[in-house]
């Protein structure tokens, strides 16, 4: 039976796992409408309500694991103290949480917010309050913050696995990531670095505003006419995997 996958590293270790994918295409997720058009005063409303820092890094996402938090909290330590981290995600109570005890151990207690939850209708102005968004997640099946960071122009630096370089293409660096030095040198240059962060801005909003909705209906349209005519057009044009180079220089690899 036909089915739907988030990117095609969702489908292809969907396939590698030993599961049938006789049918299986994939349809990019949409972002939130409201993720580029933050009002000029949201960021400010956002920063008093969370207590946020002048200069931090966002991250985005539960404490699982698979988030891979800790290491940019050991990142921390290499950076200038006038850098913070948020961590925006509640504990997950099936794990157990690493984190405060890591940060309280590093004597970073005054430079890293945890916030447990933001409202859908301030997450937006979080992100853009941001000066950096990261995204270390050792596994992924899409990666929407990222791109919830980079519709925006927030500059990104991300994970260099497979689903999260599919979704992010040129637009943001990626580190491997369990590399703790590659991370503190990547938000370094992004955070020190005018240049860089301006094309990141730049390469992140052009690759956020080409994701949506109608990229999904268009791959379900070519699935559901496959599945009439008989033919597995499962790819749309311009969707097949890549290995684009990003504005730091190294490739993207798959």
């Amino acid at each position: 039976m036909p089915a739907l996958a988030a990117t095609s590293c969702t489908r292809d270790n969907t396939s590698s796992s030993g599961n049938s994918v006789a049918g299986l295409t994939f349809a990019n997720s949409a972002l939130r409408s409201q993720t580029a058009g933050v009002t000029a005063g949201a960021p400010a409303v956002a920063r008093d309500r969370y207590r946020l820092p002048g200069k931090f890094i966002l991250t985005v996402g539960a404490h699982r694991p698979h988030k891979n938090h800790e290491i940019l909290v050991r990142a921390l330590t290499a950076l200038p103290a006038d850098v913070s981290l948020v961590i925006v995600g509640y504990p997950d109570p099936n794990f157990p949480d690493q984190l405060p005890g890591l940060i309280a151990g590093l004597g970073l207690e005054s430079r890293v917010r945890l916030v447990p939850e933001v409202a859908d209708e301030l997450l937006p102005a979080v992100y853009r309050a941001a000066s950096v968004f990261a995204f270390p997640s050792l596994a992924e099946g899409y990666g929407l913050p990222a791109l919830e960071a980079m519709a925006p122009g927030v500059p990104v630096v991300a994970s260099d696995i497979p689903a999260v370089a599919e979704v992010t293409g040129a637009g943001a660096v990626l580190v491997p990531p369990r590399d703790v030095t590659g991370w503190a040198a990547a938000l370094t240059s992004a955070l020190a670095d005018p240049g860089l962060a301006a094309c990141l801005s730049e390469a992140g909003a052009a690759v956020a505003a080409g994701v949506g909705w109608e990229r999904g209906a268009t791959a379900l349209r070519r699935l559901l006419a496959s599945v009439v005519t008989g033919r597995p057009d499962f790819l749309a044009p311009g969707w097949a995997s890549s290995r684009r180079r990003g504005p730091a220089g190294p490739a993207a690899a798959r």
